[in-house]
């Protein structure tokens, strides 16, 4: 039993169908691979910016711990200075404040008992 001429040309075309869309699935796979690995080219990049950046800035931040533990001391010392000398203004103040008191304190008794003779 032999195949009819029209029987032989459906099974071509449906084959003709099968082999395009075979064709057609295998160039979308291949967009699709060709997209992805371009994604992850590019991801890969944007990784690499932000290791180099994360490395820059842990530089920079270890620059910062050094010259803040190099001035702490100098820090430490104006501060000490700077009490030091509102203590003393402090002091200062509170002495020419006593001396006032004592001044005017005598100048009182200057002039009440001093000055004042007891028949006034």
């Amino acid at each position: 039993m032999g195949m009819a001429p029209n029987e032989v040309d459906r099974i071509s075309r449906s084959l003709g169908q099968l082999e395009g869309a075979l064709k057609s699935f295998q160039e979308n796979w291949q967009e699709q691979d060709r997209r992805a690995a371009e994604g992850r080219r590019l991801l890969y990049g944007k990784f690499e910016e932000i290791q180099t950046d994360v490395i820059d800035l842990t530089h920079k931040v270890a620059n910062v711990m050094s010259d803040v533990a190099a001035m702490k001391p100098a820090v430490e010392n104006w501060v000490a200075s700077k009490n030091w000398a509102l203590g003393a203004k402090a002091a200062a103040l509170g002495i020419g404040t006593a001396a006032g008191a004592v001044v005017a304190a005598a100048a009182w008794m200057v002039e009440h008992l001093l000055l004042k003779s007891p028949g006034h």
